[in-house]
């Protein structure tokens, strides 16, 4: 890919890799049409159009839904979604209200959080909490949040990964040294819109190879949020790379807590001796705290990070931040397989994180990640408004993962895959929402049945799970 990028066989390659990407996301979405249009008609039908929107995840919880039809795009800040249920809104009130044109503006904030926006340096300058007086941006940095930093190869630099082959980006032989350029801002300055209880300030910026760069801040009125959004359209270019958008909290002798499958892991403490210290990838959510101040970030599209600075070519034997930043890397082309030798287009990457005083239970780390990481699903149909909930699960360091048919059976229930996130013991319930009564009874790993009944009234179940216990349970109507 990298000594030939123009050959047949990289091109061919290179295909038939973006082809089972596009397929996968194709189907994706078929699917999960599918399986609204399936809940839709279980539900009553209503007088108009209405917004449908369904919750995957097992607590309640608001989010931002956007969905388009023929008739064009609604975005609409959806309130108390049940769990495992859907919402049904009414589309006329799904309109945006808007406080007439954009108007120019450098500083947003609601009743959390003051931000000040530096057109020059097309950063975030400022982010207070209002309601502990931090400022989170550190001021030793060279960027503000949200920054977007090229990095290069410095040419001057006769690291053999310059002079002979990429194969020499290697830790046998640190480096080479990078030269890194933070974009500048571009245009008339940040942009202020008001709509459906948030407010966004939008403004663009460029750098080498990146000749658009567009971010938006969007506050909430009544949520502790702060989504950030960033569009790039980058140029190819076929020297040694990478781009960044950093985040460079004020946080003194951080320590960081990764998502990962499954689990969230201290970097640096839980993970092997000579693993990669200079990167991670991580599932969508990082913690950062220094036992004073925490901050809960997440991605959705950039799970390649650095911590703690650029660490590009350093390859570190020991973990040692002596900074709380977070850096998203969103592209790179340092490897002479599977990665392109120069990547190119419009790409979109979004971020949201929330601050808080205090520690962090790593649960809230997992709990951060999944709530960004999973959007609800929604459709445009003719339902009648209201709340629709069947089924509860508690407390919430126990997610529901996964909710099935019964596979390969002629059988009518429900597979339900439980699992315990917080690391202690902990009695899980069940709760029936819906009419009449269910029986529960587990499944062993492989979907086999085990002649082992959950206690319950038919109703509301309670079964002992082990820490970090993954079980399955079928639930079948009585």
């Amino acid at each position: 890919s990298v000594t030939k990028p123009f050959s047949q066989v990289t091109h061919a390659h290179w295909n038939e890799t973006a082809g089972f990407g596009y397929r996968a996301h194709a189907r994706a979405r078929e699917l999960q049409r599918d399986a609204v249009q399936g809940l839709i008609d279980a539900l009553p039908a209503g007088d108009e159009p209405a917004l449908v929107v369904v919750n995957p995840l097992s607590r309640r919880r608001d989010e931002l839904v956007t969905v388009t039809n023929r008739a064009g795009t609604t975005t609409r800040l959806v309130r108390d979604l049940p769990p495992l249920g859907v919402r049904v809104v009414p589309l006329r009130e799904t309109a945006e209200e808007t406080n007439g044109p954009p108007e120019r503006a450098t500083v947003i904030e609601n009743r959390f959080y003051r931000v000040e926006i530096d057109p020059a340096t097309a950063t975030i300058m400022s982010l207070v909490d209002k309601a502990t007086g931090k400022e989170w941006v550190d001021a030793e940095s060279s960027t503000g949040i949200g920054g977007v930093v090229y990095e290069e190869a410095d040419p001057g630099d006769d690291h053999p990964a310059n002079t002979l082959s990429r194969r020499h980006f290697h830790p046998d032989t640190p480096g080479p040294r990078f030269r890194r350029t933070a974009a500048a801002g571009s245009g008339e300055g940040p942009t202020l819109e008001r709509a459906d209880g948030r407010a966004t300030l939008t403004w663009e910026a460029a750098g080498p190879w990146l000749p658009l760069i567009r971010t938006s801040i969007t506050l909430y009125d009544d949520l502790k949020w702060i989504d950030i959004d960033v569009h790039l359209r980058k140029e190819e270019n076929y020297g040694m790379e990478g781009v960044h958008v950093v985040f460079p909290f004020t946080l003194e002798r951080p320590e960081f807590y990764l998502e990962t499958t499954d689990a969230v892991f201290w970097a640096g403490i839980e993970q092997l001796p000579d693993t990669c210290y200079d990167w991670y990838s991580i599932q969508h959510a990082i913690g950062v705290t220094d036992g004073e101040s925490s901050v809960l970030w997440a991605t959705r599209e950039a799970p390649l990070v650095q911590l703690g600075g650029f660490q590009t070519g350093t390859w570190a034997r020991k973990f040692r931040p002596e900074a709380g930043h977070i850096h998203a890397w969103l592209m790179n082309n340092l490897y002479f397989t599977n990665f392109k030798a120069a990547q190119g287009g419009e790409f979109d990457f979004s971020f949201r994180l929330t601050t808080a005083a205090g520690g962090l239970d790593p649960s809230a780390v997992r709990a951060w990640g999944e709530s960004f990481a999973a959007r609800p699903a929604a459709l445009i149909d003719t339902v009648a408004p209201g709340e629709f909930h069947w089924l509860d699960v508690g407390p919430e360091t126990v997610i529901a993962q996964v909710v099935t048919p019964m596979p390969g059976r002629n059988d009518d229930g429900i597979v339900v895959r439980l699992r315990e996130t917080a690391g202690r013991t902990t009695a899980a319930t069940v709760a029936w929402r819906a009419e009449g009564g269910i029986g529960i009874e587990r499944m062993g790993i492989f979907g086999e049945a085990v002649d082992a009944p959950v206690a319950g009234d038919g109703r509301t179940f309670t079964l002992l799970l082990r820490p970090f216990e993954l079980t399955s349970i079928v639930i079948r109507r009585l």
